[in-house]
């Protein structure tokens, strides 16, 4: 299908070759399906009802337990990218250091009573671990960087001094999102193909889960 060909065309080098292994089982799994179909109307003896009840029962046993495989994949994979990412994480500060405490409660004080946009220079910008150390350890109303900002200034903390593993994060972050698309792609198909509609289509997912695995992408 088109929207196969256009995401492996996203995943091209050697670093992504188990991707593509990925990417690959997920087209076969409509495609085996399309073909069970095809196979069950060329019969000629059954009519729409057994055919969509021949589509389903091939489903069960031969599409089922792949696709689950492949979705618990995925989300493996995002738990070890966000563990990863957790990795390139600001240093905590030492509770037992006194004069680094008065320090960070300075440096909070400072920072509420910046403007906007100058607080957001500061911890944006080749950001200091301490002050991000005192923006980190205390709730927002006492330095004025609410949740957004934060996030933002862990990312160029991680992006300053990690630059290797943050480009490396990007790309398979990128990644997976590529992979992301062709599962919804593939779970589309495969409902369309079953005659299901987005509830029957879960609940029927949700019946043939099969025991949980460990691999990862």
């Amino acid at each position: 299908m088109a929207i196969y060909h256009t995401l492996r065309a996203q995943l091209d080098g050697t670093r992504y070759s188990a991707h593509r292994v990925v990417l690959d089982k997920l087209e076969a799994l409509p495609q085996g399906l399309s073909k069970a179909k095809a196979s069950a109307i060329a019969k000629g003896t059954l009519n729409q009802k057994g055919v969509e009840d021949a589509v389903r029962e091939y489903a069960s046993k031969h599409v089922a337990a792949e696709l689950h495989h492949e979705m618990k994949r995925l989300g493996d994979a995002r738990k070890s990218l966000a563990k990863r990412q957790n990795a390139l994480t600001i240093p905590a500060s030492d509770p037992t250091d006194f004069a680094g405490a008065i320090l960070r409660s300075d440096i909070r004080k400072h920072l509420s009573s910046l403007d906007a946009t100058k607080r957001s220079s500061l911890l944006t910008i080749n950001p200091d671990a301490a002050v991000l150390a005192a923006v980190f350890e205390a709730p927002s109303f006492l330095t004025g960087v609410d949740a957004n900002l934060k996030a933002r200034a862990e990312s160029a903390f991680a992006e300053t001094n990690f630059p290797v593993e943050s480009a490396k994060l990007r790309e398979d972050a990128e990644a997976l999102d590529v992979l992301d698309m062709a599962l919804e792609a593939t779970r589309k198909n495969i409902r369309e193909t079953m005659g299901l509609t987005d509830m029957e289509f879960e609940k029927w997912m949700t019946t043939n889960a099969p025991p949980s695995d460990g691999e990862g992408v």
